[in-house]
This record gives structure tokens, sequence and C-alpha cells, in this order.
């Protein structure tokens, strides 16, 4: 017995342990991209915005957010505020999310995202698009389904380099206070 505990000893301090399987060993990593939202949420932020709990009232938003100023908004009942995490959408990094909240639910979340340095303004337009139709449940052109949620390709507005995607609860969801 004295020689068994030895040699496993030996083994696990030469790191031969770690080629033994535990439970952990077979779990899903949940960093790819680099953490930001996908950690403390447990999935990617699109399909946080597709289920009927993310539009609820006093639903938990599975991330810090701050508020932010939106000089479109005139309405004072509605706040805005913004992820304070970085976070891959459809697969791409996104510049800014916002949630548009009233009454302690959430409205519309919309996602920002802004060429890079190797990815021009129709290339991200394309990738946006490619990824959002391979995603969602139906939908073409602009608007898309997925879920409890409604998804739009927005018009660029003033921000001529800013793509935007906007998330609303599908006419068809119901969605209720808790």
């Amino acid at each position: 017995m004295r020689t068994k505990l030895l040699a496993w000893a030996i083994l696990a301090s030469l790191g031969v342990g770690m080629l033994i399987p535990t439970s952990s060993s077979f779990a899903i990593p949940t960093n790819f991209g680099g953490g930001g939202f996908i950690n403390p949420a447990g999935m990617r932020f699109e399909d946080f915005a597709a289920r009927a709990d993310s539009w609820k009232q006093k639903a938990d938003l599975k991330a810090p957010w701050e508020r932010w100023n939106d000089s479109s908004i005139t309405d004072t009942s509605i706040e805005v505020i913004k992820m304070s995490l970085d976070a891959l959408v459809f697969g791409l990094p996104a510049d800014q999310v916002l949630a548009y909240r009233k009454d302690e639910t959430v409205h519309r979340f919309v996602v920002g995202f802004r060429p890079g340095k190797d990815r021009t303004l129709t290339d991200l337009d394309s990738a946006v698009r490619r990824n959002l139709g391979v995603w969602a449940d139906s939908g073409s052109g602009n608007t898309f389904t997925k879920g409890a949620t409604q998804i739009e390709i927005l018009p660029a507005q003033d921000q001529e380099d800013l793509i935007q995607v906007s998330f609303t609860p599908a006419k068809a969801a119901t969605v209720t206070a808790r």
C-alpha cells in the first residue's frame, strides 16, 4: 500500500497525474474569445438576448453595466446602460452593448460593431449578416428572429462607421413579469 502511494506521489510530482481524467476535465471551457460577457453569463450575448427571461421585469442582465448617455432618447423614464465587459456577438467583437430599460424592464438591446484595421465596413456588414443569418431561426434582409427575440440591422445614422444590431422582444413572444 505504501509503495502504491509513493508511486502516485512521484507520478503526480512529474505531472503524470494530469493524464488521469477527472470530472472537470470533460467540462466545456467558457472562456473562448477572451472571456468578457460569456464568463459571468455562461452563454453568448445573442443567446442571452434570445431567451424570454431576458425580457422580464427585473431580469438579471448577467454582467456589470454602467449608466450611458444616449442623446437620441428624450423620454427621461428610459434608462440607458452600457455593458462594462467586452463581448463577442455573432462571433465578432462588439464595440458596445447598450440596454434600454423602463420600469426595470429591458425593451431593447443595441449592439454596435466598428470596422477594425483588418476589416472594412463592407466586410464587417457582410460578416454580421452572414453570422446572424446562420444563428437566427428565420429572417432575411435586415430583420431576423431567434427564440423570444426579433433582431434588426439598423441603418447607419450619424455614425457612418458603426453597424448597429437591435434586439427587441419578438411580437409573438409572451413576456410576463416575475
